[in-house]
């Protein structure tokens, strides 16, 4: 059963520039988990009508050990599950998901502005994201079908570069539309 901005563009821009290549001791989660930076995001989403849960039944069916889903549904109402037992204690890990999760949100919300389902927010530096998304942030290709390499690549390496606080102001600015109504 199937389951349910400029300062990110700027950081993206940079981190084309300038990031280097990532090093065997280079860290997997770039922004580590703050409860606050945690708190922040979660109310964001909230305030803008996104139902929100942490575990559920949803998380190991079918035998996948899902981390984390964002689902936009046909009625436009959206919804966010991190599935924090499958992260094993690893809040970094769980926090990184929380935020590729909102950037999927964020995805679904320029989607709706443009009159789609959802679109890649930096299509100028997809390339990129996804070269960056694969060979430094292990990307796993083949879990995803070609037509989603870019958007799911996109979310991974704004989960990594930046934080909470940045991802809530883009949220908002792409979500406004949405605030307290839920569509």
């Amino acid at each position: 059963m199937k389951v349910f901005s400029a300062l990110a563009a700027l950081a993206l821009t940079a981190a084309t520039a300038f990031i280097p290549p990532a090093s065997a001791n280079q860290p997997r989660y770039r922004v580590q988990y703050t409860a606050e930076g945690w708190q922040l995001l979660r109310r964001t989403i909230e305030n803008h009508g996104v139902e929100y849960w942490v575990d559920s039944k949803h998380c190991n069916e079918e035998g996948t050990k899902l981390l984390g889903m964002a689902v936009r549904e046909k009625s436009k109402k959206m919804h966010m599950l991190i599935c924090r037992d499958n992260h094993q204690g690893n809040y970094n890990e769980m926090a990184d998901t929380f935020r590729h999760e909102v950037v999927h949100l964020i995805q679904f919300c320029k989607g709706e502005n443009y009159g789609a389902t959802t679109a890649t927010l930096y299509p100028e530096n997809a390339a990129w994201g996804l070269a960056y998304a694969r060979d430094q942030l292990n990307m796993p290709m083949d879990n995803y079908s070609k037509d989603k390499w870019e958007r799911e690549a996109e979310a991974r390496v704004m989960a990594y570069f930046l934080d909470e606080e940045e991802i809530a102001r883009q949220f908002s600015e792409q979500c406004s539309h949405r605030r307290l109504t839920g569509v």
